[in-house]
């Protein structure tokens, strides 16, 4: 139908304008059929372009509302650092950790610390707590041993497990009474006396020393009384001598003699050290 109004109208045209160069109908067609494949592509690649423009429908969704920062959140941290509230604490005491600056981890990762011997390699672990993030202190759990330790704070988990980004060493010791964590004996202090230099049998030797007797950490004294001229590597009645201790009394001897008390230290890094030696006599009754 379309064809026919081009035609028709051309042809009108021409009979009114006399178009020059149309020689007769047959021509006039050609040139009929040309207009008509050209207005046919005008109207299709207009039809394409209405097709093209985007409805309300097409518009894109208006970007995602971000979700508030947590509480305490501020900047991710880089190289983070911490100080211990003491580098000693005793059996039984939790050590305090504080943070150079609130502990931010990166979105989706967190930190964890944990207390740990130092001899350990860093994919093991001991007490550990989680880090809230924006934290500035944590308390661990109290170690139940004495020994030389390492806090260790491990960062990017999980995507990394085991991410050792700082660590401090830590020191724990027995306690004591009346001694303060980290005074351990020095060799002037590991002196011993005997309350009696003579005693009967039955009767108990008693030993005072002369000061709290405080050993390495990890390491032990022990106190044994046995014959005299018997080689440092022998031992009788003996036991050990509890941290911090200033007196002790010795099992009874059953038989008559010359014995020896001997004070050992460094137990069990040197089995047989002894530190402080004094002369007993056994008399019968």
């Amino acid at each position: 139908m379309y064809r026919f109004f081009v035609y028709f109208t051309l042809v009108a045209l021409a009979a009114s304008l006399s178009l020059p160069g149309c020689k007769d109908v047959k021509d006039l067609d050609r040139r009929v059929d040309e207009k008509t494949k050209q207005l046919g592509r005008k109207l299709v690649e207009k039809v394409d372009e209405e097709l093209d423009k985007p409805s309300g429908k097409d518009k894109p969704a208006a970007p995602p509302v971000q979700p508030a920062a947590p509480a305490g959140a501020g900047a991710v941290s880089v190289n983070p650092t911490f100080t211990l509230a003491a580098p000693t604490v005793e059996v039984g005491e939790s050590p305090v950790i504080r943070f150079n600056a609130p502990l931010v981890p990166l979105e989706g990762e967190r930190y964890w610390i944990t207390l740990i011997p130092s001899r350990e390699p860093d994919p093991s672990w001991g007490k550990w707590a989680y880090v809230e993030s924006g934290a500035t202190e944590v308390k661990l759990a109290a170690p139940t041993e004495a020994g030389d330790y390492e806090i260790r704070l491990h960062g990017n988990y999980p995507a990394k497990p085991y991410n050792v980004v700082f660590r401090v060493s830590l020191k724990v010791v027995a306690s004591g009474p009346g001694v303060s964590a980290g005074e351990e004996s020095t060799r002037a202090m590991e002196s011993c006396r005997l309350e009696r230099t003579a005693i009967q049998v039955g009767q108990a030797p008693r030993v005072f020393f002369g000061a709290p007797l405080v050993p390495v950490v990890g390491e032990q004294y022990w106190i044994t009384l046995i014959r005299a001229g018997a080689g440092d590597g022998e031992w009788g009645d003996w036991k050990y001598v509890d941290s911090g201790a200033t007196e002790v009394t010795l099992a009874v001897p059953t038989s008559p003699g010359d014995y020896e008390v001997r004070l050992h230290g460094n137990y069990p890094t040197k089995s047989y050290n002894v530190v402080c030696r004094q002369s007993l006599q056994v008399v019968g009754k």
